[in-house]
């Protein structure tokens, strides 16, 4: 399937892979495949198919394309992250470089982990694996000792564009949850709360002279956005922080006076990365009240979330 995509390290790929999912023809495969295109080349059973793109969800990096497919062609049998645990067995399906129908194996080596985009977004409850993968595997299957489908191979954390036994997969309950959205074709909408933020630890709580060794520290918050039409505030130095990378202490730009989000619906909040967990899992127009740290208090505030507008944080 041609199509292409920055991995972690920027490189692009023209070839990509896909899965059938049921007997319409339907495969599915990353958002990055298949980029802007509206139609696509598919090769598979020895046959070339021209694929139309039914959706592409790029927050998700998921998208549906849509072939005449032959009776001959089965869909894979879908099972679900559940069934992993760190150690398990797991068989990634690809195109890397272009040499087809490739096939690696290798261990579940974490779960649940959660990947930054370049657009600020948060990919949550990703799967590290340490199968092989390389450009080409993306879009591709990762089956579980069972033969089913428990993730759709996405990117690799690697600085020389290649396999160094770290690659991720978006879990396949992802799709599940979004299928019926992207076999429509309807634009799927993700909420967004509009804040940009560091994490605290116990260095920044010394520097800044917070009250909490954990939380979300709000540095900025986005003009116009859901969090600043809640009163939501970030530090009042935030214009200064291009200047970070520059400074021997990484919170010399920093006023120290930029709100604190401890939780969110009365759960706690620890991290940015727990944060965009819950707030991927709500939908915009959705209400939800964060526990702030403000001037020495404690502040409930009600944020309705908005919808993720392109170029923008969490």
């Amino acid at each position: 399937m041609s199509g292409g995509k920055p991995t972690s390290s920027d490189a692009e790929e023209d070839i990509g892979t896909g899965f059938l999912i049921d007997h319409n023809g339907d495969l599915l495969t990353n958002a990055h495949v298949v980029g802007s295109a509206t139609t696509v080349q598919v090769s598979g059973d020895n046959r070339q198919f021209v694929g139309r793109v039914i959706d592409a969800d790029q927050l998700d990096d998921l998208a549906i394309v849509r072939i005449p497919a032959p009776k001959s062609l089965q869909p894979l049998p879908l099972g679900s992250v559940k069934s992993l645990q760190p150690g398990s067995l797991v068989i990634a399906i690809g195109n890397p470089f272009e040499l087809t129908s490739s096939v690696s194996s290798g261990i579940v080596s974490g779960l649940n982990r959660s990947m930054s985009e370049s657009n600020g977004h948060v990919m949550n409850g990703m799967i590290q694996t340490d199968a092989p993968l390389n450009p080409g595997n993306s879009g591709g299957p990762l089956l579980n000792a069972a033969g089913q489908v428990v993730g759709i191979n996405t990117l690799i954390e690697s600085p020389i564009e290649g396999s160094i036994g770290i690659g991720f997969a978006i879990p396949i309950d992802r799709f599940i949850q979004l299928e019926p959205e992207l076999l429509s074709g309807k634009p799927i909408a993700h909420a967004w709360l509009g804040i940009e933020g560091m994490d605290i630890d116990s260095l920044m709580q010394q520097a800044l002279h917070l009250p909490v060794s954990s939380g979300v520290y709000v540095t900025e918050v986005a003009q116009g956005g859901p969090a600043a039409k809640a009163g939501l505030r970030g530090d009042s130095n935030a214009a200064k922080l291009n200047s970070l990378s520059q400074s021997a202490n990484p919170y010399a730009a920093l006023k120290g006076n930029g709100d604190i989000i401890i939780g969110i619906d009365g759960k706690s909040v620890s991290s940015i990365e727990q944060l965009t967990q819950y707030i991927n899992q709500d939908d915009p127009g959705q209400t939800v009240v964060l526990t702030v740290l403000r001037g020495g208090k404690t502040l409930h505030v009600r944020v309705t979330l908005g919808t993720w507008p392109s170029g923008q944080n969490p």
